[in-house]
């Protein structure tokens, strides 16, 4: 009897495919995010990191008031499990004693410090609590925090500042953090203080997410990373912002985080705000959104999609502006499906 060399070769490959794999991570031929965002490309399929924390960032001057039941419910329909307050790029402008920026627009919303409970009394949330660290004081800031646990919001959560590695000369962060040496010594200073009055609270400090000829942002990962180590600043978590920029698509964002990224070990990483940039319109702008959802909602601890709702149609939130938040944008429906409704 002829043995079954066919047979024999399938048991010996299936049995040794486990170690080739390895080996080849081990080499570095592929990383484990490299392979696993060609299986979101090709097959799209959800998963998740154990210990994730889904919901989204939200610019609080455009939230509608809170006393709008349907809106309410249409958060609630959404199911996040944590909402950022103030906001991304308005905390360097907002003023928590106000519950607004310091130059309150025309359409702007006014939400009190107590509003911050109603949200997580009307939702059961937790709260991402940014700081101020490039225009306001650590005295302010703290007054803020002292302020919201006060009224019985938790102090968990706590972000160091929003994209100050930017280049923005509107909001003078090239001056005030010329880099991210700049930017680490002065969370030094505030690091300390906020873990002796919050010693459960878990800090980040900011990371970038894309590659970039501009000196201060090239270097601004490196930077922050060694003088974090270097100082042994109290943090517990580094954040990135993901967005697929206009005109490009899923596969070319996650190749060029992989490049932008740095090694943080000990540390969890929060994607504090991601979205897709390119227009709502375009045929395939869900489908890579969606993508992108998947990846972060695999490899991260906290994923914060960018937004509930905006004050105009372009901000793509997942409420409709036009109706105060109470029907649901295609954007909207795509994150309804994605938490089973």
């Amino acid at each position: 009897m002829k043995p079954h060399y066919t047979s024999l070769l399938s048991i010996i490959m299936i049995r040794c495919l486990p170690l080739f794999v390895a080996c080849v991570l081990t080499l570095g031929i592929f990383t484990p995010m490299t392979i696993y965002a060609d299986v979101i490309v090709k097959d799209s399929i959800p998963r998740r990191s154990k210990n994730l924390t889904t919901g989204f960032n939200q610019n609080w001057s455009y939230l509608p008031q809170l006393d709008n039941s349907v809106l309410i419910e249409n958060i609630n329909k959404l199911s996040p499990k944590m909402i950022r307050y103030p906001g991304g790029t308005v905390v360097h402008s907002w003023d928590w004693k106000k519950g607004a920026t310091s130059k309150i627009q025309l359409k702007d919303e006014i939400h009190p410090i107590t509003d911050v409970k109603k949200l997580v009394d009307q939702t059961g949330v937790k709260m991402m609590i940014v700081l101020d660290v490039a225009y306001s004081t650590l005295t302010n800031q703290m007054q803020m925090l002292d302020s919201l646990h006060a009224l019985g919001v938790a102090i968990d959560y706590i972000e160091l500042g929003n994209e100050l590695y930017s280049r923005d000369k509107k909001h003078n962060y090239p001056a005030i953090f010329p880099d991210g040496k700049a930017y680490v010594d002065t969370i030094a200073k505030w690091a300390p203080k906020l873990k002796a009055a919050y010693p459960k609270a878990k800090i980040a400090a900011l990371l970038l997410s894309r590659t970039s000829e501009f000196p201060k942002v090239a270097s601004w990962n490196p930077l922050v990373t060694n003088a974090v180590n270097k100082a042994k600043v109290a943090i517990d978590a580094y954040t990135y912002h993901i967005y697929i920029f206009s005109g490009d698509n899923y596969g070319n964002r996650i190749a060029d985080f992989n490049l932008a990224k740095v090694p943080t070990p000990g540390k969890e990483i929060w994607i504090t705000e991601y979205g897709n940039l390119n227009p709502s319109a375009d045929a395939n702008y869900l489908t890579e959104l969606n993508k992108l959802a998947d990846y972060v909602e695999a490899n991260f601890d906290i994923t914060l999609s960018h937004a509930i709702i905006g004050n105009r149609p372009e901000h793509r939130g997942k409420l409709d502006t036009s109706t105060h938040g109470r029907t649901f944008t295609p954007e909207g429906k795509l994150f309804l499906k994605r938490v089973g409704h």
